[in-house]
C-alpha cells in the first residue's frame, strides 16, 4: 500500500502548489507575492499574472512564479490520481 501512501502525499501536494499559484500568487484569494524592481530597492505586494510563454523562463519575471505553480500542481494532482488508481 506504500503507492497509495505516496498517491494521497503527491495528491495533496499538488493541491497545495496549485491552490498557492492559482489563488495566492494571482490574487484571486490572497495577497499576491512580493513584487520588487531589478536592483531590490523598492518593492510591494502584488497581484502576479501567470506568464505562459517563454517569457516565464525570465528570472526577473515574476509571471513565471505564478505559471510554475499552477502547471506543477496540475502536473501533481494527475500523478496522485495515477498513483491512488493504479
Amino acid at each position: 500500500d506504500l503507492p497509495k501512501i505516496f498517491g494521497i502525499h503527491l495528491f495533496l501536494s499538488g493541491l497545495l502548489c496549485f491552490g498557492f499559484g492559482a489563488f495566492h500568487v494571482t490574487g484571486l484569494f490572497g495577497p499576491g507575492i512580493w513584487v520588487s524592481d531589478a536592483y531590490g530597492i523598492t518593492g510591494k505586494v502584488q497581484p502576479v499574472a501567470p506568464a505562459w510563454g517563454a517569457d516565464g523562463f525570465n528570472p526577473f519575471n515574476p509571471g513565471g512564479i505564478a505559471a510554475h505553480h499552477i502547471a506543477a500542481g496540475i502536473f501533481g494532482i494527475f500523478a496522485g490520481i495515477f498513483h491512488l488508481t493504479v
